[in-house]
Formats: structure tokens, C-alpha cells, sequence
């Protein structure tokens, strides 16, 4: 895996450097580019800007920090949301019809698992509300796809209301990336903005 962001890294430095160096010599004959000369340089320019943003995306699928950002999974009128922030704290929130719980605590991840310590859990239901203590540990392994899907698989998740069993892989789409949790009731699920 690292071989292959190696090798991608070193072509992609070697193009940049030719189209560097084919600009530095155009503009070197002729500070006076002609009209066409420069929008075959700002389409250069272009074409970079959007393979970098394309590459980094790829690049960062591969990495611990894949799983950052906000996951949602729905199955039919059952959703599961994963949240995974970038200073380390997990929340999955599922929402059934009638019912939500929210499970909270700290992961570590690296390319391809994230293991979860569940620190606590939340219900809500039509005549209830619930809070537990836990001390859990879940293995949870995923792959994320072009920084957008996450195929994700455990036999530690709990089924979600239409008893959808997560030991199976399951497709996330990714929601957004700019996770913050309110300071004021670390780990709560309530507090995600």
C-alpha cells in the first residue's frame, strides 16, 4: 500500500516538475506570452489543481485518518450515523422509528480498522430515556472509497431497528468532515453540530 502512494507521489512529482520547468522556459523567451500561451498555462494550471484535489483524496483513503468525518447508513426508516472526530472521539447515533440510541467513547484507527472504547450510552424511546455507563471495546473494519463511502463491517456493533446485523458490510456515505463536539458535555451525542 505505502509502495503504491510512493510511486504515485513520485510520478506525480516528476509531471509537476516537467510542466514547472516547460512554463519557466516559456515565460524565460517571452515575458509578452501571447493570449493562447496563456490559457494553455491556466488550463495547466486547471488540470493540477483538480488531480492534486483527486490524489488526495486517494491518498487519504488510505491512512488512519480515513474514517474522519460524519457516516450515515439508512436502511429503510432506520438510520445509523458514525461520527469520528480528529482528536479521537466515536459516536454512533441509530435512529428507528420510535426509538434512538447513541453509543460514545474514544477510537484509534489505522488504514483499514478502528477500535472503539465505549465509554457510554444514551436511549431515547416514546417512554423512556436511558444512560449507561459502558466499558466496551468494538473492532470495527472499513475501507473508504475516493473520501466519500465507507464499506464497513463488525461483529461489536448492535443491530440497527429493522435488525439490520453490521457483521455484514455495510456501505456509509460520508455527510461531512467538520466534526466538532461541544466542550461543554464531552462525548455527549447530543452536542454534534
Amino acid at each position: 500500500m505505502n509502495t503504491c502512494v510512493f510511486k504515485l507521489n513520485k510520478t506525480l512529482a516528476a509531471v509537476f516538475a516537467c510542466l514547472v520547468a516547460f512554463s519557466s522556459v516559456c515565460y524565460a523567451q517571452d515575458e509578452n506570452l501571447s493570449e493562447a500561451g496563456k490559457d494553455i498555462l491556466n488550463g495547466v494550471n486547471e488540470f493540477l489543481q483538480r488531480t492534486g484535489d483527486s490524489l488526495d483524496k486517494k491518498i487519504r483513503s488510505y491512512t488512519p485518518q480515513a474514517c474522519i468525518g460524519i457516516w450515515v447508513f439508512n436502511n429503510g426508516k432506520c438510520s445509523t450515523r458514525l461520527t469520528c472526530t480528529d482528536g479521537g472521539r466515536f459516536v454512533l447515533q441509530m435512529n428507528g422509528r420510535f426509538s434512538s440510541e447513541s453509543y460514545y467513547g474514544t477510537y484509534e484507527s489505522t488504514s483499514s480498522q478502528i477500535t472503539v472504547h465505549v465509554t457510554g450510552k444514551e436511549g431515547d424511546g416514546l417512554f423512556f430515556k436511558t444512560k449507561d455507563l459502558l466499558d466496551e471495546v468494538w473492532i470495527i473494519k472499513y475501507r473508504v472509497t475516493d473520501d466519500k463511502e465507507m464499506r464497513l463491517e463488525s461483529d461489536s456493533l448492535p443491530d440497527d431497528d429493522n435488525g439490520y446485523d453490521f457483521s455484514y458490510p455495510a456501505i456509509f456515505v460520508k455527510q461531512g468532515e467538520d466534526v466538532q463536539l461541544d466542550s461543554a458535555a464531552p462525548g455527549s451525542p447530543k452536542t454534534l453540530r
